[in-house]
């Protein structure tokens, strides 16, 4: 990118640099503002002298690490917005420590944790009636990482005039069209490679990582037009999931929630880093329903992620090649079933507890956390050290 090559290539290795032990790896799956900021950051990188890769690795992760720190800050934003300090302190407090969100962005380097900051900037500026850089906004989050466009219609249904609606989706779909656009035809990239990559997250059947649906590909076999249609399925479960929004009437906050989580769970492909739209939205309107499905959300999220990823070493890598040889290692997914049955029911158990957060019925988590605790503290009480005494 520092020579404006085309970055939707095999990505050869870089000696003192890269980490991967491969001699290429594959680009960016997503619109090119990535790999922009991907060559600024190195451009500031090289201006330093190149020091140290760890400097590099530590610079490379800054963008998310700040957007992660800037959610907390504009969720507080938004829930100020109807004078509920106390809310706004809770949300604050959880996002800022919330150990999922830190390792998306700060371990793992995800674009998810910018790709939220800016989301929710929309739904602030939104919030605050200035259409224009909410749709602005917006249009720079689909440039990202194409995700948030399932928001775009919810915003569409909560405008007040179709004057309003019709320059929200211009502004919201020119900036990543024309982003992606112009610098494929101004430095001669083409569109085979970037249609490829681009075209990955929505390929059939892409099927893996937190996706219950992904199941039916072990358990079933499939013909062909059964593939097609259970990877397809999210089109019209999104469709249909906009009518209801629109039809019932839901406020802005319910809408996206559904609209995020109708479309995740019908995907045969889930990242689990998808999990963090849902969380911090589930902040915004903090009723005990609502904090038990983020406590459901984030324990089933956080166990498959730790689980799907070699107990979190994978993360290691770039300080040592052995971390990514010992999770390559220690992952018996291929090979031991009963691993992969435990991987299926943790991503089944993120399925339930998203599909009881659209029907408004308890977290099972929860549930089970809840009931768990009284048993806890009998059992603590049973052999406290006062009681001991008195015996």
């Amino acid at each position: 990118m520092q020579n404006l090559v085309n970055p939707y290539g095999r990505l050869p290795y870089v000696q003192g640099l890269s980490f991967s032990p491969y001699a290429t790896t594959g680009s960016i799956s997503y619109p090119p503002f990535s790999a922009f900021i991907f060559a600024l950051t190195y451009r500031l990188y090289a201006l330093l002298g190149e020091p140290s890769r760890f400097l590099y690795y530590f610079l490379l992760k800054q963008p998310m690490v700040w957007a992660d720190i800037g959610s907390a800050v504009v969720l507080v934003k938004i829930i100020l917005l109807s004078g509920d300090a106390r809310s706004a302190r809770t949300a604050f407090l959880v996002w800022l420590y919330f150990p999922l969100g830190i390792i998306f962005s700060s371990m793992w380097g995800q674009l998810d944790p910018i790709a939220l900051f800016l989301s929710l900037l929309t739904i602030y500026f939104f919030q605050s009636s200035k259409w224009l850089p909410s749709a602005a906004i917006l249009g720079l989050a689909i440039y990202l990482k194409t995700l948030p466009i399932v928001f775009l219609p919810v915003f569409l249904i909560q405008a007040r005039n179709r004057k309003i609606r019709l320059g929200y989706s211009l502004v919201s779909l020119v900036i990543p069209i024309a982003g992606t656009l112009i610098p494929a035809v101004s430095f001669n990239w083409g569109y085979s490679a970037m249609y490829n990559n681009l075209s990955f997250q929505v390929a059939i059947p892409s099927t893996g990582a937190m996706s219950a649906l992904s199941l039916t590909y072990f358990a079933l076999p499939l013909s062909s037009l059964a593939l097609y249609v259970t990877g397809s399925i999210w089109i019209p479960v999104l469709l249909a999931t906009y009518i209801y929004v629109w039809k019932k009437g839901l406020p802005l906050f319910h809408g996206l929630l559904i609209a995020i989580l109708a479309f995740s769970i019908s995907r045969p492909f889930l990242p689990e880093q998808w999990s963090l739209y849902p969380l911090a939205l589930l902040l915004l309107i903090q009723t005990r329903e609502n904090m038990g499905h983020f406590l459901g959300l984030a324990v089933s999220s956080t166990t498959f992620l730790a689980v799907n990823n070699g107990l979190l070493v994978k993360f290691f890598t770039p300080v040592s090649t052995g971390a990514f040889n010992w999770n390559i290692l220690i992952d018996p997914s291929p090979y031991v079933p009963l691993w992969v049955a435990f991987r299926s029911l943790l991503a089944l158990l993120y399925f339930t507890e998203s599909l009881l957060v659209v029907l408004g019925r308890e977290s099972i988590v929860n549930r089970a956390i809840l009931s768990a605790k009284p048993a806890w503290s009998l059992q603590r009480r049973r052999i406290s050290p006062t009681e001991v005494g008195l015996v």
